[in-house]
């Protein structure tokens, strides 16, 4: 995401996965390791050191009693879970 600008990245969660976007397309997803409330994410994205956005993500569990152990389980290929 080096060189993007913070203003262009969204987020979009799933229940079971997270997408980062760049002026509408995907360039970043990741499966998560348990399941969140669709819709519920907050994101916040902000220009970092060395042209590189700095971003917060925090979602509401399904099970809030449900311990994740992280927050992501899987990365995709090049970045992209397909």
């Amino acid at each position: 995401l080096r060189g993007q600008p913070a203003a262009c990245l969204a987020c979009e969660v799933t229940e079971t996965t997270a997408t980062i976007t760049a002026f509408g397309y995907a360039v970043w997803s990741c499966v998560l390791r348990g399941r969140a409330v669709d819709g519920s994410v907050d994101f916040k994205a902000e220009e970092g050191d060395d042209m590189t956005p700095a971003m917060a993500l925090s979602v509401r569990k399904a099970d809030p009693n449900e311990r994740w152990g992280g927050f992501i389980a899987q990365v995709g290929e090049n970045s992209i879970v397909y």
